[in-house]
C-alpha cells in the first residue's frame, strides 16, 4: 500500500498539559465507576465487511476478522454501538419502540423515503439494545455511563497528540454540571471567566482542524495516515486531493487564506510549496 504524505502531528507536553493531566487524575478517583470498569476485550472495528456468516445459515456467524487494534480497556470505554448499527441522532434509548413521524402520510416521497430509512435504522439498532439487555447486562449499563466521564479518559490519552483543549472542554463540562451529574461535595478544581473564554477560541480553532480533516479524509476515501487501498490509481488519488483543496479553500474555508488552510490540511503532498499549489 501506498499514501498520501500527511503533516507531522509530533508535539511535547507543556506545563499547561501536565496541568490539565493532574485535574484529571485527581477526578478519577471521585467519579463512582466502579460498576462498570472490570476490563473487558473488544473489537474496534465491528462493522459488516468483518463479519463471515455460514453460506448456508446466514445468521450463524463463523468468525470476525480485522484484530489487529483490538484492546482490553475498562467496560465503560468499551461499550458501544457496533459501527452498523448506530442509532439516528433523535434515537431514543430503553423499551420504546421506533416509530416513523406523525406527520408520515403528508411527507413527500423524498422525505418519507428518508423518514422509513431512520425507522429501520433505528429498529435494527433498539434489536441489538434489547438482545444486550437480556444477554450482556453488564455492557447494557455500561453504555449508560454520562457520555462525559468516558470521554475524560479518553481525553487524557490523547493529549500528546490532539493537545489538551479536549481534555479542558471536558473538565470545564464537569466542573460546570458536578451537581447534575450527582457527583459527591464540591468539584476540586475551577475555571475563570478569563481561562473559559480563552479556552473557547482555541477550542475553535481545535475544532476546525478536525473538520478540516475529517473532510479531506472522507472524500478522499483515506485514514488519518492517508493510506491509500492498492487497487487506487495514486496519481488520481494526489489531483482529487489538490481538486478537493481548492474546493474547501473556495467554499468552506470561511475566509482562511491559502496559507492558513495549508497548515490545516492533513495531506500536503509535494504541490504544497509555500503559498501556492503547484
Amino acid at each position: 500500500m501506498i499514501k498520501l504524505r500527511n503533516q507531522s502531528s509530533l508535539r511535547s507536553y507543556s506545563e499547561d498539559d501536565i496541568a490539565l493531566l493532574e485535574k484529571a487524575a485527581d477526578l478519577m478517583d471521585i467519579i463512582p465507576l466502579q460498576k462498570g470498569s472490570q476490563p473487558a476485550l473488544w473489537h474496534t472495528d465491528l462493522h459488516m465487511g468483518n463479519i463471515f456468516v455460514s453460506e448456508s445459515e446466514p445468521s450463524k456467524i463463523v468468525s470476525l476478522i480485522d484484530w489487529q487494534s483490538v484492546s482490553i480497556l475498562p467496560l465503560f470505554l468499551q461499550a458501544r454501538w457496533p459501527v452498523f448499527l448506530e442509532p439516528p441522532s433523535d434515537y431514543i434509548r430503553g423499551f420504546v419502540h421506533p416509530q416513523l413521524p406523525n406527520n408520515f402520510e403528508s411527507m413527500d416521497d423524498d422525505d418519507k423515503g428518508l423518514a422509513i430509512h431512520r425507522f429501520k435504522q433505528a429498529s435494527r439498532t433498539k434489536a441489538y439494545e434489547t438482545s444486550t439487555f437480556l444477554k450482556n447486562r453488564d455492557a447494557y449499563h455500561a453504555m449508560d455511563v454520562p457520555g462525559v466521564f468516558k470521554e475524560l479518559f479518553v481525553r487524557c490519552g490523547e493529549v500528546f497528540e490532539e493537545g489538551a483543549e479536549p481534555l479542558r472542554a471536558c473538565l470545564i463540562e464537569i466542573s460546570q454540571s458536578w451537581e447534575q451529574l450527582k457527583l459527591p461535595g464540591t468539584c476540586p478544581f475551577s475555571f475563570t471567566p478569563s481561562e473559559i473564554n480563552t479556552h473557547k477560541t482555541a477550542f475553535e480553532e481545535y475544532e476546525e482542524l478536525h473538520r478540516v480533516k475529517k473532510f479531506a479524509m472522507e472524500y478522499l476515501d483515506t485514514d488519518l495516515e492517508g493510506w491509500i487501498a492498492p487497487a487506487m490509481n495514486f496519481e488520481e488519488k494526489q489531483a482529487q486531493n489538490r481538486v478537493l483543496f481548492e474546493y474547501y479553500l473556495e467554499n468552506l474555508a470561511n475566509g482562511k487564506s491559502r496559507g492558513e488552510l495549508l497548515k490545516l490540511w492533513p495531506f500536503t503532498e509535494t504541490w504544497a510549496i509555500g503559498d501556492k499549489l503547484l
